[in-house]
């Protein structure tokens, strides 16, 4: 009888039955062939490298600290106008009513959100 520990088949993502032996083996291979020598050192979301020069520079700007007031504003403008927050309004629904809201939005060019806030300004007029 085969030993099943080496031979211990798995179900991938798409259900396929594949074999895990196989799997690390040529995982590994693959990842060495694709790994340039460079690779150890870290790189921003923008690829530039994160050296120690950079980290000491901007662990420095850190501890000065920051005025957050020159900062650019997080988050969508508020509904009122203002520089203020728009309260939240969160609900569940069936399957069926939001797919019948969202193509009634998307016939009209507008997002279920917006859609749904007319409704209701109409509902408590």
């Amino acid at each position: 009888m085969p030993d099943q520990s080496a031979k211990r088949a798995t179900r991938g993502a798409s259900g396929a039955r594949r074999s895990s032996a196989v799997k690390s083996t040529s995982v590994t291979s693959r990842m060495a062939a694709k790994t340039p020598a460079a690779a150890s050192t870290p790189q921003s979301k923008g690829g530039v490298p994160l050296t120690d020069e950079l980290a000491e520079r901007l662990a420095a700007e850190a501890e000065r600290g920051y005025d957050l007031a020159l900062g650019r504003r997080v988050g969508r403008k508020s509904l009122a106008g203002g520089a203020g927050q728009s309260p939240r309004l969160n609900f569940r629904t069936t399957p069926e009513l939001y797919e019948r809201a969202s193509a009634q939005a998307h016939r009209e060019g507008k997002s279920v959100s917006q859609l749904a806030r007319e409704a209701l300004e109409r509902y408590v007029k």
